[in-house]
């Protein structure tokens, strides 16, 4: 008689919670059959327990979310993330007896993205990447300034980076569930930074997929918190990703 190929239990219970999971987050989207009502996650705490919705509401699928589960949850998340919105970036810099926050108005049209800083000097600064050259101007200049836009500008430039880190193998998950983010119903997952050991805390919409807060923590001291803001899930404008004309 031949053995089954070692693991080939294990693969198919991988397959079939990655199934589970992708059906209960469509149901979670509403695009399940329209009299199926379209979930929200409730967001007082004590009407939703640490793993997620209440089992007392029969209107409710569950996805349980925790440490071992929340990197496929959140791939699945990932590939229905909303790609073309605006909002406002809000970053908080914290040192021990100091601080300081930037706002930005963030574009973001598929891969192409617009940014506009308030720059601490008063000054208005654009920076703008669209089809893989990055463009750079302020307001009260006619000058612009260009080059090649590398793997990771768009994260650097608006502060707020996507969660594909997470999905690394050596990516060691702390604590993760649901919470409620600045009235939002999110996913929340902590990890360990293998850089710097520093701790992330991500919280990403249910909704949107978007990422809506990030913390960076050194022990027990918060240093960087990321919050994105007035969300507008309208597609920009042409106009929006426009380079300016430089003068003759």
């Amino acid at each position: 008689m031949k053995q089954k190929p070692h693991g080939t239990g294990v693969w198919y219970a991988i397959t079939a919670f990655a199934a589970l999971s992708i059906v209960a987050l469509l149901i979670f989207f509403g695009l399940s059959q329209p009299e199926t009502p379209v979930v929200t996650l409730p967001s007082p705490p004590a009407q939703s327990g640490p793993e997620g919705p209440s089992d007392t509401d029969t209107n409710l699928v569950r996805v349980d979310v925790n440490p071992d589960t929340v990197q496929a949850v959140l791939r699945t998340l990932s590939v229905s993330r909303v790609d073309s919105y605006s909002r406002h970036i809000r970053v908080e810099t914290f040192w021990a007896d100091s601080s300081s926050t930037d706002e930005m108005l963030v574009y973001v049209r598929g891969a192409n993205r617009r940014m506009i800083v308030d720059a601490p000097n008063g000054a208005v600064q654009n920076i703008l990447l669209l089809d893989g050259t990055t463009y750079i101007w302020y307001d009260d200049s006619d000058r612009v300034y260009s080059g090649t836009t590398v793997q990771g500008d768009a994260e650097r430039w608006q502060r707020m980076e996507d969660y594909e880190d997470l999905f690394r193998d050596d990516t060691v998950v702390h604590n993760a569930g649901y919470e409620t983010y600045n009235g939002e119903s999110c996913i929340f997952v902590s990890y360990i930074t293998s850089e710097l050991g520093y701790e992330r805390r991500l919280y990403v919409s249910v909704k949107t997929g978007l990422l809506v807060g990030a913390e960076t923590w050194d022990g027990d001291t918060l240093t960087l918190r990321v919050t994105g803001y007035g969300l507008d899930i309208t597609t920009p404008s042409d106009e929006v990703f426009a380079v300016p004309q430089t003068a003759g």
